[in-house]
């Protein structure tokens, strides 16, 4: 007589195997994929993508594109060699942008996603990739939730240059402002729901104005993937007028590119990039 394995049974005696999902009943969770980026100096990035996300940490959007070869073509602006200068990244994704301000003279990147293991292990990914051993100390990655404010900021900006001391240098973590130089938010705005959040973050993050100091700014780069969500998605802007920001166009590129071939809606809205810097005016009471 053929063996048969022992089936368990529930207290009453049925078989719990009838409610067993065999092995082929949900289909496997997409295989990372990895694209390879190469920037306007000939250097190639390898960027790896989550291989299915409802956050949307699977695509590597033209606005993140767009963004980094913003950063790259005005680093001398953005990360004067004289300053300690800070970036933090929300809604990371695959982290190109942060990557990019690395390379660029950042002295310290923050690089955060919703905080889910499969988001921030892959954003960790992407830097040992793709930083040299003796750079990648300057960015660190970490979850963070729009709303809220990173809480251990300086003790990352010790982390940066661990070497510093109290008569450190310009350059050096100890002369750094409290708060972050530059905000990076790529293809966000889309999330309607999200702008006071992100607004929020960015509010209680940057830095205050310093005299002799680059003015500390967001850079905000997105595409209006839903051309009929157009005014939506600019009601970020919106928001952020009403809440004492300044905001500048200072990007509009409609070759950028779709981040979503096969959807609906005229592929020229769909594939241009906006890019806005806003700074902050003043801080209007009640905030």
């Amino acid at each position: 007589m053929a063996d048969h394995p022992a089936e368990s049974t529930d207290d009453k005696g049925w078989s719990t195997e009838l409610f067993h999902e065999p092995t082929s009943f949900r289909p496997p969770s997409p295989e990372p994929t990895i694209i390879r980026h190469t920037t306007s100096d000939g250097t190639e990035l390898k960027i790896r993508l989550v291989g299915g996300h409802p956050l949307w940490g699977h695509v590597l959007y033209p606005a993140a594109i767009i963004l980094s070869r913003y950063v790259q073509e005005h680093s001398t602006l953005l990360f004067p060699e004289t300053q300690f200068t800070k970036v933090l990244e929300l809604g990371a994704g695959g982290g190109l942008p942060g990557i990019t301000c690395v390379l660029q003279g950042a002295n310290l990147v923050v690089t955060t996603d919703f905080p889910d293991p499969a988001l921030i292990s892959n954003l960790e990914w992407n830097r040992d990739a793709n930083l040299a051993p003796a750079l990648r100390h300057r960015l660190v990655v970490k979850g963070l939730k729009w709303g809220t404010k990173l809480e251990d900021e300086s003790l990352l900006i010790q982390a940066a240059d661990p070497s510093s001391s109290e008569t450190a240098a310009p350059t050096s973590p100890n002369s750094a402002s409290p708060g972050f130089d530059i905000i990076l938010l790529s293809d966000l705005v889309f999330n309607h729901s999200e702008h006071l959040s992100l607004l929020t973050t960015c509010e209680s993050s940057l830095r205050a104005a310093t005299p002799g100091r680059p003015p500390p700014c967001l850079l905000v780069f997105y595409s209006h993937h839903r051309p009929w969500c157009v005014e939506a998605d600019e009601q970020f802007f919106v928001l952020a007028q009403q809440r004492a920001w300044q905001c500048t166009r200072i990007i509009q590129d409609p070759h950028a590119g779709l981040a979503f071939p096969n959807d609906q809606g005229d592929p020229v809205v769909r594939g241009t990039v906006h890019g806005w810097r806003l700074t902050r005016d003043s801080t209007p009471s009640g905030l």
